[in-house]
């Protein structure tokens, strides 16, 4: 993640209708972007080590309301997002999860629950690292399990 710079194409700030409040603590900060002067944050950086990068980002990207329903993270901190979050309903659940779990840029799982009941419908992963789903399991009757019903498996995939 970057610096948060109002004029920086990766954010939609205009040049002066961001209202931008930063609230220093300890060793990091919290800054709060209000792109719409609805007076409701748009998109929240946390800058946890006060090194000047956002190590985690929420923002407001799905549906209508005023939630920040998703969450962006560098929890290894080599400046690239491993971890998405998404609330698409704006139950408060994370519903939607992609991971890069071996910090190549790459997403290595996506976990998604489609029909917004708590419990994983999709799941596919890339087990190798290859760049390539080694598996899929897909849950089709919304039954007490979470997965599988159904599912796929790259044949030359290897753990």
């Amino acid at each position: 993640m970057s610096e948060y710079d109002p004029g920086d194409a990766g954010h939609d700030v205009a040049d002066d209708d961001a209202t931008v409040v930063t609230a220093d603590y300890g060793d990091g900060s919290e800054t709060l972007i209000d792109t719409n002067a609805d007076g409701y944050a748009d998109e929240v950086l946390v800058d946890s080590d006060g090194d000047g990068t956002a190590d985690e980002v929420y923002s407001h990207s799905v549906g209508s309301g005023h939630q920040l329903d998703t969450f962006a993270a560098d929890t290894d901190h080599d400046g690239r997002v491993d971890l998405l979050e998404f609330d698409r309903n704006h139950d408060g659940r994370v519903d939607l999860l992609a991971v890069d779990r071996d910090g190549d840029g790459r997403i290595d799982e996506i976990d998604s629950d489609d029909n917004f009941d708590g419990q994983v419908d999709h799941q596919i992963l890339d087990q190798n690292f290859d760049g390539r789903a080694d598996l899929e399991l897909i849950d089709l009757d919304d039954g007490p399990q979470a997965l599988p019903d159904a599912g796929t498996a790259d044949p030359f995939a290897t753990n």
